[in-house]
């Protein structure tokens, strides 16, 4: 007899969403993707797929293992996500490049150096989520970071692996960035600090904008401080990233205009 694909689905739903309980993370039922539209069957869905499927939302996220079990016999196609904040521990910045999220990143990247590697996730549509410890007192923090990169702390939930996406793609845990593969790590301090801030968030540089240098000299060395932080590709996607990442070098220049690739 061969197996249903909804039960299936239905044990990897649930077999993920009691790992992450395990962790002490809060989770909860997410409505997913049936024939291309929202399981909550409305047309008009303002959140496709991303919405909790319990009466109470957010504040019924549960690690009780006979409730995950519960959720996940009555909607065993359910996506599942976790609570961010104090009550998981976690923070996490969701980057997404279709509005500016990776110029965002690499303009912080050059101003303040790599993120910290830690936890991360490629949504199913095409972002990704850095996942952090969450600090100590979390209240407070910015929900958006700069330009294409929100932040979700206390009062937010993200969707976790392997929920699926109205676009038809899935979230996946990056390679070698799994929870079971690499710790969870602090937030670096110019983030926290910049979290903290309740000025408007940093804008993303327009694309044929560059970091000033003085010289030569200084222009490589910027380069290749650039070069060194960048986040290492999943096989598949690299040949995008040295795209992007040629096309940011491109743009580096001194104040009279000399460029990289003239240097």
């Amino acid at each position: 007899m061969t197996a249903r694909p909804d039960l299936d689905a239905g044990a990897l739903m649930v077999d993920a969403a009691l790992s992450y309980a395990h962790r002490g993370w809060l989770v909860l039922p997410i409505h997913s993707v049936d024939t291309g539209r929202c399981t909550c069957g409305r047309a008009d869905c303002a959140s496709p797929a991303k919405h909790p499927l319990t009466r109470r939302g957010l504040k019924d996220a549960s690690a009780d293992p006979q409730v995950i079990e519960r959720w996940w016999r009555r909607w065993p196609r359910a996506n599942v996500a976790v609570r961010t904040g104090q009550e998981s521990g976690l923070l996490v910045l969701d980057f997404d490049p279709r509005n500016g999220g990776d110029e965002s990143l690499a303009a912080l990247v050059h101003e303040h150096g790599a993120l910290p590697l830690s936890v991360q996730s490629h949504t199913g549509g095409g972002g990704e989520h850095h996942f952090f410890s969450a600090p100590a007192h979390g209240g407070g923090l910015r929900s958006t970071l700069a330009m294409g990169i929100d932040v979700k702390a206390d009062g937010g939930y993200v969707l976790l692996p392997p929920s699926s996406h109205i676009s038809g793609g899935a979230y996946r845990w990056r390679e070698g960035h799994a929870p079971h593969e690499i710790e969870l790590a602090r937030p670096a301090d110019w983030l926290l600090e910049m979290l903290a801030r309740r000025t408007a968030p940093v804008a993303a540089p327009p694309r044929s904008t560059a970091p000033q240098c003085s010289g030569s000299d200084d222009l490589l060395s910027a380069g290749q401080r650039y070069v060194s932080a960048a986040q290492p590709a999943d096989e598949g996607a690299r040949n995008s990233a040295a795209f992007r990442l040629a096309g940011h070098l491109a743009a580096f220049e001194t104040a009279s205009g000399e460029r990289l690739a003239r240097a």
